[in-house]
């Protein structure tokens, strides 16, 4: 999950496993959020979340970065990779198909900042 954020990005990436890492364009992140439980818990959950949105993704024919405003999903899967971009608004008001796979993906955030040795 890509994430406007004030002109940068945030990038989630989450596995199966429940590996995840957070990645900012403006500089750091958490890499290995793993080895909290709670955090490998919702990564689990994050893509088990994105399972049901599949067949309403596209393959992109690239991944830019999201625009002001935006949220970008991909998930890489044994057909190759899948892609939505969608009004970060409409994810948080709920007024969007995916907002539950956001949901999740933020979930996964604020157990990261949370786990995460710098707070």
């Amino acid at each position: 999950m890509d994430m406007d954020v004030d002109g940068h990005t945030a990038t989630l990436v989450s596995f199966a496993a429940g590996d995840t890492s957070l990645y900012l364009s403006s500089g750091g992140g958490t890499i290995g959020g793993s080895a909290d439980h709670d955090v490998a818990a919702a990564s689990r959950d994050f893509v088990a979340a994105a399972r049901p949105h599949l067949a309403a993704m596209a393959a992109p024919r690239d991944q830019p970065r999201p625009g002001r405003g935006e949220t970008s999903f991909y998930l890489i899967t044994t057909a190759g990779l899948r892609g939505a971009t969608r009004s970060t608004e409409a994810l948080v008001n709920e007024t969007d198909a995916l907002s539950p796979l956001f949901m999740a993906g933020q979930r996964v955030l604020h157990l990261i900042l949370q786990a995460s040795p710098s707070r």
